[in-house]
């Protein structure tokens, strides 16, 4: 899945859907493009999927459309009754998404528990 066009690298282990965003910034039309990309991801899961764990460690900004890309991935992940956890992301990341209230949606795993 590691084209110009893929923002997003995708495998599954067992019952976790490791997802892994592939670029450091999420500008509005690749935020478009990364919530169909998460929403396929999620939709072709094999059904023994429990665990999504949305690897951030890459990314350094993110538009509104990549924001409200994970808000959409948090409710089809407790539509499904999956746990999603959000990886890794850097220290300014971490703190637009705490300031967000991402950090109250879903479970984020710092780079040194992740």
């Amino acid at each position: 899945m590691n084209t110009a066009t893929e923002l997003l690298r995708a495998n599954t282990r067992g019952h976790l859907l490791e997802l892994t965003i592939e670029c450091e910034m999420i500008s509005a039309e690749a935020g478009q493009r990364l919530q169909i990309q998460l929403e396929r991801a999620v939709a072709s899961r094999d059904r023994i999927v429990s665990h999504v764990r949305l690897d951030v460690s890459r990314v350094l900004a993110m538009s509104s459309a990549g924001f409200e890309a994970l808000l959409r991935l948090h409710r089809t992940c407790r539509d499904a009754r999956i746990e999603l956890r959000v990886s890794a992301p850097g220290a300014e990341f971490l703190g637009l998404l705490t300031r967000m209230g991402f950090d109250r949606l879903f479970a984020i795993e710092s780079r040194a528990t992740a």
